[in-house]
């Protein structure tokens, strides 16, 4: 079954690598027909294993995440720490690295509101400091005249 799905899998990607949208829906289609009906050998298999509660130890990964970044930017050095760390963990090396993204991308538009509120703050301070020069003005020009 999985020989099967990983074929069929490779196939997607070598026809529809060129966009990206139709191949993600596909592959989730496929997926999603694979674990609709699994066999009763994959079944042993997965009661076999003991699953850890989803998301149990992914949230304080996140968290662990989010303190190691210095701004948005994670620096290698602590990006192979922070996979090491899930390792230990139990969180797979592709769920690890999906996080560190997610955390970053997060922190990312964190920083771009920010940065759009700071924006709009100097321009209102530009407009109220040239309104108060035209006063100035205006009010040099009507002591002139009269």
């Amino acid at each position: 079954m999985q020989a099967e799905y990983r074929r069929q899998s490779r196939r997607l990607r070598a026809t529809l690598g060129h966009d990206p949208v139709r191949l993600y829906r596909q592959l989730k289609q496929l997926g999603d027909e694979t674990t609709a009906a699994p066999t009763p050998s994959l079944q042993s298999e997965k009661a076999a294993q003991v699953a850890p509660s989803p998301g149990s130890g992914a949230a304080a990964f996140a968290a662990h995440v989010a303190q190691r970044l210095t701004g948005t930017v994670l620096p290698y050095s602590d990006r192979v720490a922070l996979l090491r760390d899930a390792g230990q963990r139990g969180i797979a090396r592709f769920e690890a690295n999906l996080i560190i993204a997610a955390v970053q991308h997060r922190g990312e538009a964190v920083a771009a509101s920010t940065a759009g509120r700071a924006k709009r703050r100097s321009v209102g301070a530009v407009l109220m400091a040239l309104l108060l020069q035209c006063a100035i003005v205006a009010g040099c020009w009507w002591m002139a005249t009269r």
